[in-house]
């Protein structure tokens, strides 16, 4: 059994687990947020390059530039936001409009379903709380 045959038997597999590598660490992020994300992204995009799920000549056309200028436009603005300490107004002020949790928690559900309705997922991601 050459390489290529075994590697396309296994390709599934391997995509599954670098899928399954990421999702982890994006769950038990909160725990470990000394690690930061980059890393963990640089190194799977890794392993996709060295198991060839994806050719060397491939990477500049899966690139997407302007999602990318994108995410880098809507990071900066929400570390403007928040280095101006606006966001931390904004949730001081929405926890003062609500005496209860559960209120609190109905409308900041609210407002990002709208949110999510009206912009992207990405930037209804980098709004939300981290």
């Amino acid at each position: 059994m050459t390489y290529h045959s075994l590697g396309s038997v296994w390709r599934p597999f391997i995509g599954f687990v670098v899928v399954a590598m990421i999702t982890i660490f994006l769950v038990f992020r909160s725990r470990y947020a000394r690690i930061p994300i980059w890393s963990v992204m640089a190194f799977t995009s890794f392993l996709v390059v060295f198991f060839r799920l994806v050719s060397v000549d491939e990477m500049g056309s899966l690139i997407d530039l302007d999602v990318i200028l994108f995410l880098i436009g809507m990071s900066t603005l929400v570390g403007i936001a928040e280095s101006s300490d606006i966001l931390n107004a904004l949730a001081l002020w929405l926890i003062g409009k609500f005496r209860s949790v559960k209120m609190l928690v109905i409308a900041s559900s609210l407002v990002f379903r709208l949110l999510a309705a009206f912009a992207m997922n990405d930037t209804v991601a980098l709004m939300g709380p981290q």
